[in-house]
């Protein structure tokens, strides 16, 4: 049950405390992945990683490289909290 609830999207916490586990350690005994599961989540991380511009995940353009280092330097488009 708890792999199921893993793969779903449950968070370990929340899993552990519905199984009624007293320790997070014994959650993740039980929350296993399996491989498939493992497998897509890689590949988000790798489209994570893609040049738009290219489409390669082996290495990011220096034009893309500068064009993301220069909106990652651009103040958030909408207000953070607090900042009213």
């Amino acid at each position: 049950m708890a792999s199921h609830l893993r793969m779903s999207g449950v968070d370990l916490l929340t899993i552990g405390e519905i199984l009624g586990h007293r320790d997070l350690r014994m959650t993740k005994r039980y929350a296993h992945i399996a491989p498939a599961h493992k497998l897509a989540a890689v590949g988000l991380l790798e489209a994570s990683f893609r040049d738009p511009e290219t489409g390669s995940t082996t290495a990011v353009s220096p034009e893309t490289a500068s064009k993301w280092q220069q909106k990652r330097q651009q103040p958030p488009e909408t207000a953070l909290l607090g900042d009213a």
